[in-house]
Order: structure tokens, then sequence, then C-alpha cells
């Protein structure tokens, strides 16, 4: 870490990577949704999460082109309905320098529209789900519901910092168990309908190719 920042430059609803201070190959994705109190932030995670009080952490986000990071200490946790972190407030964040990626780290909302069935025998699915990464070429969905490989799958959803809503269709290249959601990979179609929404994702992803690596 290096430049160290304050924390005037914190946003809320920051997507975050977080990583126990003891086993930095255990990684987890969430929400930093703000300051709740003189001395603490408050963090939304995803189910999987497996952290204790007292616990050591670093959490890491994008933002405004930046990397930033900061250390701090599970105060409290709270599991159902949503898993939230309440951590200590840092002393200050740090620029991260991270390597070049093609595919950004992220989590997002994301609306999901599908047809189920064959023939006259269809249904039309709309699932709320979690974007878990995206590039240029495709993109990584967290859902309750599983969608079965071969689907075409219609997704909306902003990115981070942007008004902009996206709408890109994609088929379904693989779908597997992961705890108590399903993990959907999803490759866009190079399609005349797609191209421009392509090109702004790309384009963004571009922009912010240099920090977006959260992962390592």
């Amino acid at each position: 870490m290096a430049d160290a920042t304050t924390l005037s430059d914190l946003l809320t609803e920051l997507p975050v990577v977080i990583q126990p201070v003891d086993d930095l190959e255990t990684r987890f994705r969430g929400n930093l949704l703000g300051r709740v109190s003189e001395d603490r932030l408050l963090i939304s995670t995803l189910p999987d999460m497996s952290l204790a009080i007292d616990d050591r952490i670093i959490v890491r986000a994008l933002q405004s082109g930046k990397a930033l990071g900061f250390e701090t200490r599970i105060k409290d946790l709270v599991h159902e309905p949503v898993p939230l972190l309440f951590v200590e407030l840092p002393a200050g964040l740090e620029i991260l320098k991270l390597r070049k990626s093609d595919r950004l780290n992220l989590l997002v909302p994301v609306d999901i529209r599908y047809t189920k069935g064959k023939g006259d025998q269809t249904d039309t699915v709309i699932l709320r789900g979690n974007l878990l990464n995206i590039s240029g070429g495709g993109c990584r969905v967290f859902t309750k519901n599983q969608i079965a490989p071969e689907s075409t799958v219609n997704l909306s959803f902003h990115l981070p910092g942007e008004k902009l809503l996206h709408n890109l269709s994609g088929t379904v290249i693989e779908s597997s168990h992961y705890q108590s959601q399903f993990d959907q990979r999803v490759r866009f179609h190079p399609s005349t309908k797609n191209t421009v929404g392509l090109a702004e994702v790309k384009s963004w992803v571009e922009q912010h190719q240099e920090f977006i690596d959260l992962t390592d």
C-alpha cells in the first residue's frame, strides 16, 4: 500500500473485497454501506461469510479510478436476514497499486429475464441476482435459483458510479451450486443489438483496468 488518503474520500454503497488478516487466501465480497456511528462502519456481505467478532480484516474497494484499502477489526456481526459486519472506523485509507486485468470484480444487483421450457410450454422467468464480475465478453452472476446452461438470458444492471442502465443478452455457459446460491457464467452475445452496450461495458472496464483486480 502507498499514498495514504483520508476517510473523506470514502463513498457509501461501494463494492468491496474483504480478506482476513491471518488468511489472505480467503476473500469475501460485499458492499460498504457507510458510517453508522462515531467509530463504526457497516458492511454487507454474501451468505458465505465465515468471520467472527474481533477478527482483523483488510477491506479493499475501487472508487473514482483509485483502489482504496484499509485494515480494521470486526466489532459486531449479524447473520440474518442479511449478513452484516460492524467494523472499527479506520484511521485512514491507502491507495493500492494493483495489477491490470480485463475482468472487473464487483458486487452490483442485476435483473435477469429468460425463457424456461420448450415449445408451447414456456414460461418467462424474472430473477434478481448479483453481478460478481464483468468484462467486455461476459460476466458472472449469483442467483438463488439455478439457470440451466445454454439458456439465453437478458441482463439489466448499473455499473458502479453510473446512472446508465445496461441491457445485454448472453448465454449461460456454466452453472454451479455454491452454498445456498447458484453461480452462473454468462457469455455476452456479439450481436448487432448488443453492439452499443458491449462497447460501453468494454470501455468502462478498460478505463478502470489498472485498478480493478481486487482479488489479488
